[in-house]
């Protein structure tokens, strides 16, 4: 396994049950218990846990943090590939899409070839895999760039982003939750995913299946009412069919 595959996990672990100690994160990723504690030790620097005696735990004072993108970059890989193949048929040329900081749409962004389009996108990440495509001429939100995730924030990106209008915003999410309604941890993503709610004339959510019920985050953005379509991979619960047709939202399964 690899390290950032490690992290993510221990990361994953401890927010999910609010800490974990050495001897058992050792079990669950099977390595050495010096390998956790530098392992923790590296998570602590990042300001996402808290070292405690013989453990770790949530840092409950940075829960507007933000998951740095390489972390949730190695995460379900495979299905975030799945789900960008399925969302590439959305993209034509001649309109304009916007392209969020989620690691899965940075997945659709990497897929697109001779689409001649408009791309938006608050994330210096994705503004380079576009910019490297000949057809596709890139705008990027200005702003305070973030260290952990590479996004732009603040009041200069949300005076660019509530100027704009794009055909379709493609945007993810840490989590969906069985009353539809969905949240984030962060204020930037709170900012950009609300003003896309308003300004895009069409949303479409991609997520992994991972993320139907995992967490409730700090900040609600809204419910599945506002988004027009949502595209996971094959091993979401049968539940969220049910889930998205009573809130009128189209639901795409991607093929594996």
């Amino acid at each position: 396994m690899h390290r950032i595959e490690r992290l993510n996990i221990i990361s994953d672990y401890i927010s999910r049950n609010g800490k974990a100690e050495v001897a058992q994160l050792s079990e669950i990723v099977n390595v050495s218990e010096a390998t956790i504690r530098r392992d923790l030790a590296f998570l602590a620097s990042q300001k996402k846990i808290v070292r405690s005696h013989g453990g770790a735990a949530l840092n409950e004072n940075l829960l507007m943090d933000e998951t740095p993108f390489a972390l949730r970059s190695a995460h379900n890989v495979e299905q975030k590939k799945q789900i960008a193949r399925a969302a590439l048929p959305l993209i034509q040329s001649g309109r304009t899409y916007f392209f969020d900081c989620s690691s899965t749409v940075y997945e659709l962004a990497k897929l697109i070839t001779d689409q001649k389009i408009v791309a938006v996108t608050d994330t210096m990440y994705t503004a380079i895999e576009l910019n490297r495509k000949e057809d596709v001429s890139v705008i990027i939100l200005g702003g305070t760039v973030s260290k952990s995730t590479g996004s732009s924030a603040g009041p200069f990106a949300l005076s660019m982003l509530n100027t704009l209008q794009p055909s379709i915003a493609f945007i993810g999410l840490p989590s969906i939750m069985e009353d539809g309604s969905f949240s984030v941890a962060g204020m930037h993503d709170y900012e950009i995913k609300t003003a896309l709610l308003k300004q895009a004339e069409t949303v479409v959510v991609l997520i992994d299946s991972s993320k139907y019920r995992s967490k409730r985050c700090f900040l609600k953005i809204g419910d599945l009412s506002e988004v027009d379509t949502v595209i996971t991979d094959s091993a979401v619960d049968p539940s969220f069919q049910a889930l998205c047709d009573s809130f009128n939202c189209k639901l795409l399964i991607a093929n594996p």
